[in-house]
């Protein structure tokens, strides 16, 4: 009886689908749809996204994941999640805090807030 009392009120499981890596596109933008909306239904924060995702990856696709991730440190790029944020901000951002050494995405949002292009371009924009 405790436990079906503990599960009223609670959010029932939704779990997004593996993901195997094949050339079909439509199952690529299925997949990726699915994980939108169990990021968005479980309020995910964006630090924990890619994590979560490479957990719902198999065959081809973690085998592309497991050798992307020595490659880039190999080639001395950012993490994942803090590249596709840092190519998300404005070019002349990017350009000013890419002498940074930046390590979490929050590290990338501090800058990009004190960038000094920053306060040119909204002044003039």
């Amino acid at each position: 009886m405790i436990k079906m009392v503990t599960k009223v009120g609670s959010k029932p499981k939704i779990e997004v689908p593996m993901y195997e890596g094949n050339l079909n596109v439509d199952e690529l933008h299925d997949w990726i749809n699915a994980k939108d909306k169990y990021f968005d239904y479980q309020d995910v924060g964006e630090d924990k996204r890619v994590k979560y995702d490479v957990t719902r990856l198999e065959g081809h696709a973690a085998l592309w994941w497991d050798e992307l991730q020595p490659y880039r440190r190999r080639k001395g790029k950012e993490k994942v999640a803090l590249a596709r944020y840092i190519n998300g901000l404005r070019y002349e951002i990017q350009d000013e805090i890419s002498i940074l050494t930046l390590r979490t995405v929050e590290n990338a949002y501090e800058a990009a807030l004190t960038a000094p292009s920053i306060y040119f371009y909204e002044t003039y924009e």
